[in-house]
This record gives structure tokens, C-alpha cells and sequence, in this order.
């Protein structure tokens, strides 16, 4: 069985939702005038700052990755640069843009601190923090099967209320499997882009391998 710990049901079959994460989206004043581009990480920043009914559409986004971009764009906004899954590709990418404000739509807890480095490029950031998450109490004692991780956060919930039984476990990328050695001891696969498609494909691919259902993916094991 395989395990999605991320707070959005998969969507495709052979995959159990477990969701280790709750999301609080919150309410804070925000303010668009002067702002020539949003900054987004996660999905669940845009879901933030649509709720807020402010409008957002018509300013242009700089995202992490291809998921995010995808939902902004199902919220009517438009995507001018998508980085490759982490942080440090977005201090890439906007190394490239002219010097702008820049609203960084955030959650309460960041993996990478952003705003620094885009500062030292010439970038005039504004943050707005929009939701922040905490550990289901949902969990199991015991998960059996294949758990994916998408975010270090998610490994610390499922390990602190739950015994993961299994040979593999799946981290969406490096910050994620840096965390999961803490507590780990099996193999642990990293997709080649970090998506949860990938990491869900990478899964399958195992399990197929290991004579179990069907799935094809690219591994990186460690």
C-alpha cells in the first residue's frame, strides 16, 4: 500500500490518502497596490490569498514548481516563472526578472528563508503569512506500506504519532529526505523533479519492481 501524507487526496488510483498535515489558512490585511509580482511556494498560498477575496488575478506570479503553477492558474492568475521544485531555484529565477516588489504569500514556517537573498538581488519583498499547518491527530499507530513524504513537517507528524512498518519510504526532495534519515533506517526514493506525481510514480515503479502492482518511475535510491 501506498501511503500520501500530503494534505490533498491524490488523484490517481492505488494510493491512500493519509493526510499527516492540517492546514489553518488565516486572515491577514493585504495590500496589492505597488506590487509587481506575487511569490508563491506551495498551493496552499494561493488558496490563502484567494479566500481573502482580493484581487489578485491580473498581478503576475513567480512559482516553486509545476503543481503550484497548475493552481494558480485553476484560480484565474497568471505564471510568468516556475522554478524546479525548491527554494533556491526561485533565488535562480529571479535573479533574471528586473528589480521588483515582490509579495511573498507564505506560510508561518518556511523551509527556505527567501526574502534575505531576493533582497540582495535588488527585490523589494513584502511577506504576508496565509496559513500555517500542525499534525493531524488522525494518524495511525502503525502505517504498513509505502509513506510519502512532502514536506520535512510531514515526516516529523507521522513518526511522532505513528510506527511505519515497510522497506521504502518516499521523500519529494532533499530537505524532506534529510529529515527522514532522522528517523529512517530503510531505503529512501527522491523522484528526479520533486513533484507528488513523481514521488507517487517513483513508488509505483518500486512496488512493480518488487513484484506488486503496476507503476513506472524513475529511482533514486539511497
Amino acid at each position: 500500500m501506498i501511503y500520501l501524507l500530503s494534505p490533498d487526496p491524490p488523484l490517481v488510483e492505488g494510493v491512500f490518502h493519509l493526510p499527516g498535515i492540517e492546514i489553518e489558512y488565516l486572515s491577514p490585511k493585504v495590500e496589492l497596490e505597488g506590487v509587481d509580482l506575487l511569490l508563491f511556494t506551495s498551493k496552499n498560498g494561493v488558496r490563502g490569498l484567494d479566500r481573502l477575496g482580493v484581487q489578485w488575478h491580473q498581478i503576475p506570479a513567480v512559482v516553486v514548481g509545476e503543481g503550484t503553477k497548475r493552481e494558480v492558474e485553476r484560480f484565474g492568475g497568471k505564471v510568468v516563472g516556475v522554478g524546479k521544485g525548491y527554494g533556491v531555484t526561485l533565488i535562480q529565477l529571479l535573479a533574471q526578472f528586473p528589480r521588483s516588489t515582490l509579495l511573498f504569500c507564505r506560510g508561518e514556517v518556511l523551509a527556505t528563508e527567501l526574502a534575505p537573498f531576493l533582497a540582495n538581488l535588488g527585490h523589494r519583498v513584502k511577506e504576508v503569512i496565509l496559513y500555517r499547518t500542525r499534525c493531524s491527530e488522525k494518524l495511525p499507530p502503525v502505517v504498513e506500506g509505502i509513506p510519502i513524504f512532502t514536506s520535512p513537517f510531514t515526516v516529523r507528524c507521522l513518526f511522532r504519532k505513528s510506527r511505519v512498518v515497510g522497506e521504502v519510504a518516499v521523500a519529494i526532495g532533499r530537505r524532506t529526505e534529510k529529515e527522514l534519515k532522522k528517523f529512517w533506517k530503510g531505503e529512501i526514493l527522491i523522484p528526479a523533479t520533486p513533484s507528488i506525481e513523481g514521488a507517487i510514480g517513483i513508488a509505483k515503479g518500486w512496488l512493480e519492481r518488487k513484484g506488486g502492482k503496476n507503476g513506472t518511475a524513475e529511482e533514486k535510491g539511497r
